[in-house]
Order: structure tokens, then sequence, then C-alpha cells
């Protein structure tokens, strides 16, 4: 008898180990979460002075590059500038080259660069940048031309920026836009609000498109300057900009380009990952439902603002996980709710249902 109840215990502690085990391997190692950077495109001279390592290091520096532009604010790219190969190869998860030729003495080659979040995140913290989650968007976008010497409001195929707009698309950018088509309605709504233009809101035209998140911009011509208003609507929050710029070319393509990157700072402002916010999250969920265990783990290394998890404490009955997570809890509630999964918080130790 104290056989077989020995012979039990050490089944039972076998497998509490076996199980501990395989969640922390899962947790460690299968759900690698990465920032990839695909279609880096590299070409180098194919002579006696070609060296294919340089080639790959050429590639990663590039990618870094389009990940800083992805996630942090224009005012703090000039901060890692100066970052080593070295440094950058210390970040990489992995990379492949899908496609390489030699033609006419060149080789070329597109890569696809993977970066580990955790230590892409945790540089960035040393440098004392606040990283942003790299979420694209699709934005509507009115522009509305005004000639203030000549007192012209140019709308569409006369306004240098609606027909530039488009004509330059950085792969780093996050927001897409779509632009109204040249329709006789919109043209008759715009007009007749022509008197309180700054002050319409535009719904009648939007509301076409569906398309909620939307910009407005309005842009003052002088014979020096062009002085612009930008009212952004985003996630439902209004945001108004104000800027100047000189006349610097017919087709204003440099002036777009920095609009397009107030555009983009604005909303790595919403997606922000503040590192500074360390907040402390138990998590309970039954030992025996493996299938939301799976699921929980895949789901934690997905969302951006977890910063680390553990498991704090196992039973036969129950697994408490420790998260650190880089928001507030009606945050963390929301993205589970987007999941469908319910969370009972109306005890200290939160569950999952």
């Amino acid at each position: 008898m104290n056989f077989l109840k020995n012979y039990k215990k050490y089944l039972y502690i076998s497998f509490f180990v076996l199980v501990l085990f395989l969640i922390k391997f899962s947790t460690s190692n299968v759900y690698a979460n990465i920032y990839k950077i695909e279609d880096i495109n590299v070409k180098e001279p194919y002579d006696v002075n070609f060296d294919k390592t340089k080639v790959v290091d050429k590639a990663f520096k590039i990618a870094f590059r389009e990940l800083i532009k992805k996630t942090i604010k224009t005012k703090n790219i000039k901060l890692v500038d100066n970052i080593k190969i070295e440094e950058i190869k210390k970040l990489i998860d992995s990379f492949e080259i899908i496609d390489e030729n030699f033609v006419n003495k060149n080789y070329s080659a597109l890569f696809n660069v993977s970066f580990e979040k955790k230590k892409f995140l945790n540089y960035l913290i040393k440098k004392n940048i606040f990283s942003s989650i790299p979420i694209q968007k699709k934005i509507f976008l009115i522009p509305i031309y005004i000639n203030l010497e000549e007192n012209q409001i140019l709308l569409f195929s006369e306004n240098k920026f609606y027909l530039n707009w488009n004509k330059q698309i950085q792969k780093h950018h996050l927001l897409n836009y779509v632009l109204p088509n040249e329709e006789l309605d919109d043209l008759v709504v715009i007009k007749k609000n022509i008197k309180n233009i700054e002050e319409y809101d535009f719904k009648e035209i939007i509301n076409k498109y569906e398309l909620y998140d939307h910009i407005i911009l309005f842009i003052y011509e002088n014979d020096q300057n062009l002085n612009t208003l930008t009212k952004i609507n985003l996630n439902n929050k209004t945001y108004i900009l104000r800027n100047k710029f000189p006349k610097v070319s017919e087709d204003n393509l440099s002036t777009i380009n920095l609009l397009k990157n107030s555009y983009e700072d604005q909303w790595k402002d919403l997606n922000i990952i503040n590192t500074s916010i360390k907040l402390k999250i138990k998590l309970n969920i039954k030992a025996n439902d493996y299938k939301k265990i799976n699921f929980l783990e895949q789901y934690l290394n997905k969302m951006d603002l977890v910063n680390n998890f553990k498991i704090d404490m196992f039973t036969n009955e129950d697994v408490v996980y420790e998260i650190i997570y880089n928001g507030t809890p009606d945050k963390f509630l929301f993205e589970f709710e987007k999941e469908d999964i319910k969370i009972d918080i109306s005890k200290d130790l939160w569950e999952i249902k």
C-alpha cells in the first residue's frame, strides 16, 4: 500500500515538473516575438573586392533604419544614427535571402530581416527613447489649397497637394492615405461651405468613404510661405497642428513629406510603449485548460505592451501568471475583450473564464 502511495506521489511530482518545463519552454522559445522588415534590396559591384559579409551587413543596417523609422518619432532618429553593426547584429533574431542575382558584374539580393522585439525595445530604453507599436492605419485625407494673393480655393485636380500626395510612398510610413474622388457632389458641398470652411466638419464627404479616421488639411499660400492648418481625427480624438514652410518647389513634394512625418509622429504618440509604466498583473487560469494556457502564452507574446511574463505559481488546479504590462489595466482588459476572452476582475487575483 505504501509502495502504491509513493508511486502515485512520484508520478504526480514527475508530471508537475514536466508540465512546468513544457510551459517554461513554450514561454521562452516557441512563440518568439519579432519585428520583421521585408524586401530589403541591396546592390553591390561583383568584382575582386566583393565580400558577401559586407553585403549582409549593409542589409542589416538598412533593415534597422527602416524599423527605427517605423517605431520612433522623427526627432529621435538622430539619437541612433551612429549605431555600430555589431550592436545591430545583437538585436537580430534571423534573416533570409529570398532572391539574389549576378547581372553585368553586379550582385543584387533581396533580404528579410527579423529583429527580436524585447532586445530592440531594451536597446531603445537604454537610449531613453520610447518606441511605438508599428500599426498600419488607413486614413482619409482632404487637402484644401487656398491662394491668399489671388483669393482662390483650389480643390482636387487644381490642387498640387491633392495631385502629388501619394506620388512618393515611403515603406516605413504607417498611415495609408485615401483621397476623395473628384465628384461633383463633393465640390458642391465644399463650395456651399466656403465662407466657414475651417469650421466645416466635412461629414457629408467623410461618411461616403466609411473611413472615420481622417485629416482635413488647409494650405494657405502667400508670396513667400505655405502655412498649414491640420485637423486630425484618430481613434475618435481630434488634434490641431499648425506649420509654416518655405515655398521651395512647384510640386511641393518636400513639404508633403514633412507633413506626412508630423502625422506619423501623431499616430506614434497614440501607440507609444511607455516602458516607464510597469503594471504588475496576476492572472489565474485553470491548470487542466491546456487550450487556454496555450492561447494565453501565444497572445501575451504578441502583445506589444507586455514587457515580460512568467509563471508565478502552479498547483494541480491553477496556473498563476505574473505579467509586467506597459499600460493601464483598462487597456490590458480591452486587448482581451477584442479576442472575446472574459477576465473576472471581481477578486484581487484576476481569472480567465
